[in-house]
């Protein structure tokens, strides 16, 4: 029994001898390929310039003016309020903008008489109150008019923000009792809970699992992020199944290696080379937001660092534990997909067959993005039931887009996650021994594109086969 152990594991052994030459064989051979670099070429210089072109189109949109182009203010003031509005043009900006409270002409008027002359740089202003919607604001400005949108939007915004202030003075509050007085009124709701001893206790309303926009942005981003190094792993593996196997490659390299080791290489190498492309993109990118912060100073520009910002203090705030289980589950996810790239690079034998090949592979991942990004879309909203959150996390095409993301917003807990990575890491060894049934049968199948229910025969017949050696 022991004899046979040991013969067992000297096989397991020989089955993945060779893996690291074809590891390095394809790794060097994707490298020196010319598309390969080509497309990391393009894309790297495509967002090293798009970065600071948007960077230049923000600066532009909020870019502050030194002077107002507008030359009149009227103001039709029927709040109630007596304000003085000529202290608007102590504004260094406004200093020019005659205004005008006490005009003879109606508003309806001048508004015509905007329709008739529509060059003259003037607004007209009318401000209303209502006991329902309270105080609107309701501007007007020539259509003809030459003044800049980004002026004219400037000029309201800041108008807007002297009534507020003007306002509040004239009933004299400050704008720290008006502050005290503005904050919100929070409520917590609390049931009635009966236990079967007849006990009563009043208990805190059940925490849902809901997300706010700011997190299903981040989530939009971890997924996308994700389901590009799934597609781009995959793709990159079944192409180099697929080349190697239409140019006899494959058959030299099965001289000396066994076909556990040939799969497991290239898988390697494939992530590799991803990883290598989404590195050279990632310091093009920040190469490309140090150009622009240097040369562009604007708010636009500072929300969107806040916005990275608020990505990094998510991830800080949660434990390295925690940090490591959604990289190992993305990992894993990342492998999965893969050994699915794998077969289905094997199951064709042209570069033409690769897209009908590849079927399946695309089903799974967009059941896998689709289902995370449905699913947040509801936790945003309505929210997710717990039995339709828990199957998703714990099932192997959609874990990896969905767990690491939820554990980032403490929202899974660290006990899902880890029951989560043992069944995708399960999944994966199962269908990884799967492969290793039917790979040497498919890298040497010349024909059309091997359906799903065709591989399933082949490992039956490799099964049947293999009971009947023993």
């Amino acid at each position: 029994m022991k004899k046979q152990q040991k013969k067992e594991d000297r096989m397991n052994k020989r089955d993945f001898a060779g893996w690291k030459e074809v590891f390095k064989f394809s790794f060097l051979q994707g490298v020196k390929s010319k598309s390969y670099i080509g497309v990391l070429l393009v894309l790297s210089l495509l967002v090293l310039c798009i970065v600071p072109i948007f960077g230049w189109i923000q600066n532009k949109d909020n870019e502050v003016l030194d002077s107002t182009s507008i030359e009149s203010l009227y103001v039709y003031d029927n709040s109630g309020f007596d304000i003085d509005y000529s202290k608007f043009a102590e504004d260094s900006r406004y200093s020019t903008v005659k205004i005008d409270k006490s005009s003879s002409v109606s508003f309806e008027d001048r508004k015509n008489e905007l329709k008739d002359n529509d060059t003259v740089k003037d607004v007209l202003v009318e401000i209303e109150y209502d006991v329902y919607s309270g105080f609107s604001m309701t501007f007007v400005k020539a259509a003809g008019a030459d003044v800049e949108s980004n002026d004219y939007d400037t000029f309201t915004e800041d108008f807007k923000v002297f009534f507020e202030s003007a306002k509040n003075q004239a009933i004299d509050i400050s704008d720290e009792q008006l502050m005290f007085i503005s904050k919100a009124v929070t409520t917590e709701i609390k049931y009635v809970n009966i236990n079967e001893n007849g006990d009563v206790s009043i208990d805190s309303e059940i925490e849902k699992k809901g997300i706010s926009m700011d997190e299903y942005a981040i989530m939009m981003w971890v997924t996308i992020v994700t389901m590009l190094l799934i597609s781009m792993s995959g793709g990159q593996i079944a192409n180099s199944v697929v080349t190697e196997k239409s140019t006899k490659v494959v058959e030299y390299l099965m001289i000396n290696v066994r076909p556990l080791a040939l799969i497991t290489g290239k898988i390697l190498s494939s992530l590799l080379l991803v990883i290598v492309q989404l590195l050279a993109i990632g310091i093009a990118y920040f190469a490309g937001s140090s150009i622009s912060a240097s040369m562009f100073e604007s708010a636009q520009a500072g929300e969107k660092t806040g916005a990275i910002q608020m990505f990094f203090d998510m991830v800080s705030s949660i434990s390295a534990g925690e940090l490591l289980l959604a990289l190992m589950l993305i990992l894993f996810g990342v492998l999965f997909f893969s050994i699915v790239a794998g077969l289905a690079g094997a199951s064709v034998s042209k570069l033409e067959e690769v897209q009908e090949g590849m079927k399946v592979f695309q089903l799974l991942t967009i059941v896998g993005c689709y289902s995370a990004i449905i699913m947040g879309v509801m936790q945003s909203t309505s929210g997710v039931s717990e039995e339709v959150f828990t199957g998703l996390c714990i099932f192997p095409v959609t874990a990896p887009f969905v767990v690491p993301t939820y554990l980032l917003f403490g929202k899974v807990s660290v006990l899902v996650g880890i029951i989560s990575l043992i069944v995708l890491a399960i999944a994966t060894m199962a269908l990884f021994v799967f492969t290793s049934k039917v790979y040497e049968s498919m890298i040497f199948y010349n024909g059309k594109a091997l359906k799903v229910k065709d591989i399933l025969q082949i490992a039956k017949n490799r099964s049947i086969a293999g009971k009947g050696d023993k």
